[in-house]
């Protein structure tokens, strides 16, 4: 039983563990969804991916040491929990970008006479003898509005209308034109296209025993919006991502290298945060976007084209007030002093010197760029793509969560013997296989459930990635036996810091711009295809490097794996890092 004594010292930076990958869970995890709800495009996002992953990469590197130096890590921990939590609660400051679409047609004389299509069991047209004398909420006025000419938005110049009333039917109106001239051919050069405006602000006219218009569509960010985003997003991954690498140092120094194996127990809080978060925050988020939805009993008047739109009106507030709370939380337990610690130095300098003369970190460098090139497309926009076109229920995002982790911890424990078994290019290359079909069953499957499967089946391909690059980078620095532990230390930060900092910021652009001109579903597949290649081509990337250097003692040695890379391989099986 001894093996099971429960260590005291690290009561609280499991807690604290617990609390800061809840803030990832409930947070991060909808941080894209969150920001296009204030009208931010897929190429915007990308772009606020690519600051906030620079910002978090010079944040590791320079936090750390001043921890180290300070010898006060608690204060470190508490002043980056609360700077967190206030950034979170800044997130509160964006607004819902909101436009109403209007559709009908367009007179010669500039009349614009609105086309409804009622919304209730079955679609049905505005002249329905059922809904014919229903009244509508017209507004009286709707203002900067920009018109929709041959599937294009025009941007040149704003228009105005006013409602013209008539008393002989309530569906039967006008709006005229209050500034501008609007002409029939001017708007479309199809007769029988309806003409459609996007605007920005309307003035309901206020009847009680009316139908409200469904005709709400997301708004387009503007550039304060934009930019205001960047810094944010930026700001608040800065001060969060150097907490975990915190945490992580700080239960090295409290178990010692003789206890490093014991890492897991305290990484598994962790994981039990990150998976709780996921499930709370998104059932959460569904009951309070269920109570503005309107019912499906009820007949809603709308218009043809945006109907679809309505489906997805998630309220996303809930997961800025728990990952604050949390943030908080965090704070508060680590302001608490932890004794006996022994900071962990990195050494990159020295990692890039060693990695540009081994073959073992060129490979690893090599496999790391091109593997997170194409994952940074699941890393970034996973959840966004599910949420914003798949119409995938914020509660049931939590449940894939769940399923990954149930796939991937288990495949941690076992993937350290299969590389040791077949090598590491091998299992690169069936990593990239199983992350292939994992991409590609979101681009096949309709059906959420077969998500779960897949998730549980095919999300074993990261960890034997990860472990396989861990098992790799390590290698490359077992000629200084002097200074392993800093050598191998600083090969994993090189590793980490090229797979997930470095390719995000190149790839989340990249596939942004690609998901403003293609829909998630074909990038999907895409993907799936890039990985298929990738699992062919690293076995021949292995054999030219190692064409390359002569000492072929060097290449493709196949050693068991130190107690330094066991810990990292430990380290990071709890992590869930193929959902951040």
């Amino acid at each position: 039983m001894k093996c099971f004594k429960f260590n005291r010292k690290l009561t609280h930076v499991r807690i604290n563990y617990f609390c800061q990958f809840f803030v990832v869970g409930s947070f991060m995890v909808y941080i894209n969804p969150l920001l296009s709800t204030s009208g931010l495009t897929s190429t915007q996002l990308g772009v606020t991916a690519l600051a906030a992953h620079i910002a978090s990469t010079i944040a590791r590197l320079v936090i750390g040491p001043i921890a180290d130096g300070t010898k006060h890590r608690h204060v470190v921990f508490f002043l980056l929990s609360v700077t967190t939590a206030m950034f979170i609660l800044l997130f509160f400051a964006f607004p819902r970008m909101t436009e109403y679409v209007f559709e009908g047609e367009v007179h010669e004389n500039g009349v614009f006479i609105p086309h409804v299509v009622w919304n209730s069991i079955g679609t049905e047209s505005n002249y329905s003898d059922r809904y014919s004398s229903q009244r509508i909420c017209w507004p009286r006025f709707i203002e900067q509005c920009d018109v929709m000419s041959n599937g294009t938005r025009e941007w040149k110049f704003k228009l105005g209308f006013r409602l013209q009333k008539t008393d002989t039917n309530p569906m039967d109106v006008k709006y005229i034109v209050t500034n501008g001239t609007l002409r029939a051919n001017d708007v479309t050069t199809n007769a029988s296209e309806n003409f459609r405006v996007f605007c920005r602000y309307t003035h309901s006219v206020e009847e009680e025993a009316c139908h409200k218009l469904r005709n709400t569509v997301k708004g387009v960010a503007t550039v304060s919006i934009f930019l205001m985003a960047i810094v944010l997003r930026s700001l608040v991954t800065m001060t969060h991502s150097s907490i975990p690498n915190l945490l992580d140092s700080t239960t090295y120094g409290i178990l010692k290298e003789e206890k490093a194996h014991m890492y897991g127990r305290s990484r598994a809080f962790g994981s039990a945060g990150y998976v709780a978060a996921a499930l709370s925050t998104g059932l959460y988020i569904s009951s309070i976007s269920s109570q503005f939805s309107p019912s499906s009993n009820q007949p809603s008047p709308g218009f043809a084209s945006n109907q679809h739109n309505e489906k997805n009106t998630a309220d996303y507030k809930p997961s800025i007030i728990l990952g604050s709370i949390f943030a908080l939380l965090g704070a508060i337990v680590g302001a608490i002093p932890s004794t006996g610690t022994i900071p962990v130095t990195i050494k990159l300098r020295k990692a890039i010197l060693i990695g540009i003369r081994s073959p073992a970190m060129i490979k690893c460098s090599i496999n790391s760029f091109l593997s997170g090139l194409v994952y940074s497309y699941l890393f970034e926009f996973y959840f966004f793509v599910l949420t914003s076109e798949y119409n995938v229920p914020p509660y049931f995002i939590g449940f894939l969560v769940l399923s990954v982790m149930i796939g991937e911890v288990p495949a941690f424990f076992v993937a350290g013997s299969l590389v040791k078994r077949f090598g590491e290019t091998a299992c690169i290359a069936a990593a990239h296989i199983l992350f292939g079909l994992r991409v590609l069953s979101f681009g096949v499957f309709y059906n959420y459930l077969y998500y779960i499967g897949s998730e549980i089946l095919f999300t074993t391909g990261f960890s034997l990635l990860y472990t396989a690059l861990i098992i790799q980078a390590g290698s490359a620095g077992r000629g200084t036996q002097a200074e392993a532990g800093d050598v191998v230390a600083s090969m994993h930060a090189l590793m980490n810091a090229i797979l997930f900092s470095i390719t995000s910021c190149i790839g989340g652009l990249i596939w942004g711009v690609l998901l403003d001109r293609f829909t998630g579903r074909q990038l999907f597949y895409a993907a799936s295809v890039l990985s298929f290649v990738l699992a062919v081509f690293t076995p021949v990337i292995s054999y030219f490097i190692d064409l390359c250097f002569c000492d072929s003692k060097e290449n493709d040695i196949l050693v068991e794996p130190t107690d330094v890379v066991k810990f990292e391989s430990d380290k990071n099986g709890f992590n869930g890092t193929s959902f951040m």
